[in-house]
C-alpha cells in the first residue's frame, strides 16, 4: 500500500484517509502486483481541491500527465501551482460540488 501511495503522489491528507480505512496495519507494508484495469474500474478519477477553491479532476492513471505540478516556493512544502493545456469540451455550473 505504501508503494502504491508513493507511486501516485497522493497528498498527506489523502494518504491518511486511505490508510485509516485499512484495519490491519501489516497490509500497509505488503507488496502486491498492481492490476491497472481493476484499479481503473474502482478508482477511475482523481480529484485535487486547492485552497484557492479550484478543483482539478482527471483519470487517475493520467492525472500526473494531465496536470503539471510545481512547488510555488522552493523549500516550502504545501503550496503548488498546477497547469494544463486543452480545449474546452464542456462547461458546467452547479449549485454544489
Amino acid at each position: 500500500m505504501n508503494d502504491f501511495l508513493d507511486h501516485f503522489h497522493f497528498s498527506e491528507p489523502t494518504r491518511n484517509a486511505i490508510l485509516a480505512e485499512i484495519k490491519d496495519p501489516a497490509i500497509q507494508a505488503e507488496s502486491s502486483i498492481f492490476d491497472a484495469p481493476v484499479f481503473t474500474e474502482q478508482v477511475a478519477y482523481r480529484t485535487v481541491e486547492l485552497s484557492s477553491g479550484a478543483v482539478l479532476t482527471a483519470p487517475s492513471a493520467e492525472f500526473d500527465e494531465v496536470f503539471t505540478k510545481e512547488p510555488v516556493h522552493a523549500g516550502v512544502d504545501g503550496e503548488y501551482k498546477y497547469s494544463t493545456v486543452g480545449s474546452v469540451v464542456t462547461e458546467k455550473v452547479a449549485r454544489s460540488k
